[in-house]
């Protein structure tokens, strides 16, 4: 990993991505877990931290090109793809991979939120038998 990065966006679409004081709030949380889950050894893309970042679009109605900026939780892009993608019978190893670690997770005191183990929430790498753990939204850490 390194070298490229995503930005996961609150809302849905570019009409609906929010920019409140709640929003930024979510995504610094989500960005604290990365870092703690990270501290403690977990398989997480590396987290950068919250970021405003631009999104050029072209209205059909004036044609000028616009720029807005939206908070964005930033972390290494994972060439990997989701277990959901793979077939039912190659989500058996990484889903147990992925029990294992959140079972570890939990005796340090994570609660992982829901859907943590939904196979959108899991990257597998074949190649090096590795599960990574994403969407930490709703997690929390009992420090």
């Amino acid at each position: 990993m390194g070298g490229r990065k995503v930005g996961k966006f609150l809302g849905a679409g570019r009409g609906n991505l929010r920019r409140d004081p709640p929003a930024i709030a979510e995504l610094v949380h989500e960005f604290e877990i990365a870092q703690w889950l990270r501290s403690f050894g977990a398989p997480v893309p590396r987290p950068y931290g919250v970021f405003n970042i631009p999104l050029h679009y072209t209205p059909r109605a004036t044609q000028e090109t616009l720029v807005e900026f939206f908070p964005a939780f930033v972390m290494d892009f994972c060439e990997f793809p989701d277990v959901d993608s793979l077939p039912i019978d190659s989500r058996i190893i990484p889903t147990k991979k992925a029990k294992r670690e959140l079972e570890r997770l939990r005796e340090a005191g994570f609660t992982p939120g829901r859907g943590a183990l939904s196979p959108r929430n899991l990257l597998w790498d074949a190649e090096n038998e590795q599960v990574y753990l994403i969407d930490f939204l709703l997690w929390a850490f009992n420090h």
